[in-house]
Formats: C-alpha cells, structure tokens, sequence
C-alpha cells in the first residue's frame, strides 16, 4: 500500500464506516440488480421506511449511490460500482478465515490415535 495523506485516509475512513451498517449493504445488495425507487427498496429489504431514507442519504453522500427524480419518486442507483469488488474482497477473505478455523476445531475434535508401549 502507497502511503496516504491523513486527509486520504480520513476520507478512507468515513467510506468504510458508511459501508459497517447492515442496512446500508442489504439496500446496495438489492440496487446490484437496477436501479429501484424508495418504495421497492423498502419492500425488497423489509426495513422501516424513515431508517432506509436516511440510510440512502448516507450512501447518497459519499457517492455511492446516485439519486435521480422521475415524476413524484427517486430513483437511486449505484454510482460506484467499487463497492461491489471491495464487498466480494472482505466477503471471501472472511469465507477463508472461517474455513481456516473450521478446519482446526476440527483437527481439535479429531479422535487422536495415542501409542502406549508397554515395556516388560
């Protein structure tokens, strides 16, 4: 990794905090298919209507998301569709650490084959 300005790695920082709520990736999960108006977000994610408007605010300001009026409804998009590979990266790596684990609680669990000589 090169190395950053603090103010980069400020601006990191806020990226990825805006990425640590649940919320935030069930609705980027469901805008991964198109673009989709408040009310389909909604209803695709069942969260709570005032909860997903501000949660699509937050992903809305730091570009993520793009919002465009059409009529009396929003349509919100992906605007950058990093997000996506940076998801998928942490999604894998966290498959393999648990894998990794599962693999020695399972050696721990294993029945050990213990070899007793008895000497006359």
């Amino acid at each position: 990794m090169q190395p950053m300005s603090d103010v980069a790695l400020a601006e990191i920082s806020c990226y990825f905090r805006v990425l640590a709520e649940p919320t935030r990736l069930k609705i980027l999960q469901v805008l991964c298919t198109g673009e989709k108006n408040v009310t389909q977000i909604i209803v695709e994610t069942g969260g709570d209507p005032a909860n997903i408007s501000q949660q699509l605010r937050t992903l809305g300001s730091v570009g993520i998301l793009s919002r465009r009026p059409v009529g009396t409804s929003v349509i919100y998009a992906i605007q950058d569709p990093t997000v996506f590979k940076l998801c998928e990266t942490v999604y894998k790596h966290l498959v393999i650490q648990m894998e990794h684990r599962m693999r020695i609680r399972n050696s721990l669990l294993e029945p050990q084959h213990i070899t007793v000589s008895v000497q006359a």
